[in-house]
């Protein structure tokens, strides 16, 4: 049977990700507020820092069940909606207390309160709960491979994009960590968001028709889907803007706030979604694109 909500709450994967990213985000935001260079927003930063152990975990253990893990693939050879494995599970209890812990602190730090901040990481945790409740064994836990883990890949560089963004003088004393992070960002986010994303959109649509999967499930999975794909087309349209301004040797203005890991997938919405079992899971974080 699929996991019930008190299953979900007690599950070490919640508690210790979510008490765990809470408790390093109240230390380094007592610790930021000493330090000159991140004193004016010490909680927004520390944000910016915690976002890297999530993101990593996310796109590392993403990425080796999807390309690696021949176990996973024999899991999942017969039912891609409906197939059973743990470290599939266990990713989706984590983006779940990632994009809880993540609503949490936007909603308390005035720079990241933000409605569309708020809407992402309360979809993705949705889409994430929803995985987690449905089906023998959850739903969809194949896609949540690829759509909240690999998609992440490209939401680690950008943590770095939003601090440098966030704080001014500290893009002017790392200028070259601050342009590599903005490259990585975008080739990783047009090769996997925008190339590699509706392959893995397609199977997923294929797979889930063919299932016995309810139909008031499969249209709300549907409706956030095409939402997130077309999120996904309009951020690499921004990405491709801000490259062509450099390609004509105009400077980037920085970066611009369009709102999902989240892997991604999201960031992320992330299933940033972001951020799993449907093309679900945008970025797994609020995604700010080169502008």
């Amino acid at each position: 049977m699929a996991m019930t909500i008190a299953e979900i709450i007690v599950s070490p994967w919640f508690g210790c990700w979510f008490f765990g990213l809470f408790t390093i985000w109240m230390i380094l935001s007592f610790l930021f507020r000493r330090v000159e260079a991140f004193r004016s927003k010490p909680y927004a930063s520390a944000h910016q820092f915690v976002l890297l152990v999530p993101f990593l975990f996310l796109a590392v253990q993403g990425t080796r069940m999807w390309f690696f893990d021949a176990k996973f693939w024999t899991a999942f050879k017969d039912d891609k909606i409906y197939g059973d494995y743990q470290d599939s599970t266990n990713l989706v209890l984590m983006m779940f207390a990632f994009q809880v812990w993540d609503f949490v602190i936007s909603l308390v730090t005035k720079e990241l309160r933000l409605a569309q901040h708020l809407g992402h990481h309360g979809t993705t945790a949705v889409l994430a709960l929803s995985a987690l409740l449905n089906g023998p064994h959850g739903f969809s836990m194949y896609y949540a491979a690829f759509f909240f883990g690999v998609s992440e890949i490209s939401s680690v560089p950008l943590a770095g994009v939003d601090l440098f963004r966030m704080h001014k003088d500290l893009s002017a004393h790392f200028p070259k960590t601050n342009e590599a992070c903005r490259i990585c960002f975008a080739v990783s986010f047009l090769a996997i968001r925008c190339v590699y994303w509706p392959f893995v959109t397609v199977d997923f649509w294929v797979n889930s028709l063919r299932s016995d999967a309810p139909v008031p499930l499969l249209a709300f999975w549907y409706v956030v889907n095409i939402g997130l794909t077309g999120l996904q087309y309009f951020w690499g349209f921004l990405v491709l803007k801000g490259i062509i301004k450099l390609a004509k040797g105009k400077p980037a203005a920085g970066t611009e706030s369009v709102a999902q890991e989240d892997a991604g997938g999201a960031r992320g919405v992330s299933l940033h979604a972001q951020e799993a079992g449907d093309a679900v899971n945008a970025p797994a974080g609020t995604v700010r694109l080169i502008d």
